[in-house]
């Protein structure tokens, strides 16, 4: 993948690499073991897979960006109440870890009342 950067006055014309600029979105705070959104976008476009693993170690998935450089999956949030990175890494040399931080609450009833004293 190539760029080309014209000056102001068209007499300027420099190639070289473009680099894709990894992001993902989907941090918050979830009950355990509940489902949420993850999205990621600005990826290499070659379909260099990208692979989602938590800082427990456990890898989560592994999908290939689209023609955008994005993808979207549902994720389970891990079973521990805890304070979780999942990251994800495009399976590129040139590609740098992206992280989001994801607080994982203890699964309860709705109708759950503090006790009385």
């Amino acid at each position: 993948m190539k760029r080309l950067i014209i000056g102001a006055l068209g007499a300027t014309l420099l190639a070289g690499s473009a680099q894709a600029c990894e992001e993902m979105e989907g941090g918050g705070t979830f009950l355990s073991n509940s489902q949420f959104p993850v999205r990621g976008f600005s990826y290499w476009t070659d379909k260099s897979p990208v692979t989602l693993i938590w800082n427990t170690g456990e890898v989560v998935a592994q999908v290939s960006p689209d023609d955008n450089g994005e993808f979207s999956l549902t994720v389970a949030a891990p079973t521990q109440p805890g304070i979780y990175t999942l990251t994800a890494r495009q399976n590129r040399d040139d590609s740098e870890p992206v992280t989001i931080t994801v607080k994982v609450l203890p699964q309860q009833t709705a109708d759950a009342q503090p006790a009385a004293d």
